[in-house]
């Protein structure tokens, strides 16, 4: 009889050791399967984010190179489409490298620092002036009340609008209208509806529109772009409540 009990205390025990050691081998496999599915979620995070970034920085001098080398046959305007474009290609050599450098540095999700509105407005309006455009500007951009968050915002929308006003806009003025209240800020970008059919550089696949969306409604903002009578209209509101109050902001999570 003790032999009997034995024998199945033993095997008892064997079975006990078995089932946890198929239990162990499949958590150990879930794990594995999970760390992979990161893994592969890191790096499709990181290939989107390193693209949105070069349709950003890159695709906007790409649009000002393609618009002045159309006006380099004009005799007056030669001199200026020339400088423009060295400016651009410069521009677009300086903003690679520097994202070259973060995919290389940094993972994505980073936080870097991103350029301010006051710049962000000024260089559209020198490329405007380029284009045949004027600029009315109503607000103002030195206004305390605007959170860095929410200059980083604004600045990436006007960045993208300056980019498809010099494709697709009509001639006449552009306006940026700014207007911070204590509990919102509300950006509005106008310009002309083209007259014609054809826009001065090739169609685009609506990804700008896109990542403008994404970036605002990644804040709790709201975003709409269209046709208002005459004008093509972008408006941008941002909620100060939702809004990172620091210096610098994630830039691949917003929009990314």
């Amino acid at each position: 009889m003790a032999i009997y009990l034995l024998v199945a205390a033993v095997a008892g025990s064997i079975g006990v050791a078995l089932r946890t050691a198929y239990a162990r081998g499949r958590r150990l496999e879930y794990q594995l399967a999970e760390r992979e599915e990161h893994e592969r979620q890191a790096i499709v995070a990181e290939r989107r984010w390193i693209a949105g970034e070069l349709h950003d920085s890159i695709a906007h001098q790409l649009t000002i190179i393609s618009l002045h080398t159309q006006l380099l046959d004009d005799d007056e305007m030669r001199d200026a489409s020339q400088e423009a474009i060295r400016t651009a290609a410069r521009k677009a050599l300086s903003d690679l490298r520097f994202i070259i450098k973060l995919a290389e540095d940094a993972p994505a999700g980073t936080e870097v620092s991103a350029g301010d509105l006051k710049a962000a407005i000024d260089e559209a309006r020198e490329e405007f002036r380029g284009a045949g455009h004027s600029v009315v500007l109503e607000g103002d951009l030195h206004d305390e009340g605007i959170p860095r968050g929410a200059e980083i915002v604004l600045a990436r929308v006007v960045r993208e609008s300056a980019t498809n006003i010099i494709k697709y806009a009509g001639p006449g003025d552009v306006r940026f209208v700014l207007d911070v209240q204590p509990e919102a800020i509300t950006m509005t970008i106008s310009s002309p509806l083209a007259t014609g059919s054809t826009p001065r550089v090739a169609s685009s696949s609506g990804t700008g529109l896109n990542r403008m969306a994404g970036r605002v409604l990644g804040v709790s903002g709201e975003f709409s772009a269209g046709p208002v009578g005459n004008e093509w209209q972008v408006r941008t509101y941002l909620p100060l409540g939702s809004l990172p109050n620091s210096h610098e902001t994630r830039v691949a999570g917003i929009g990314a």
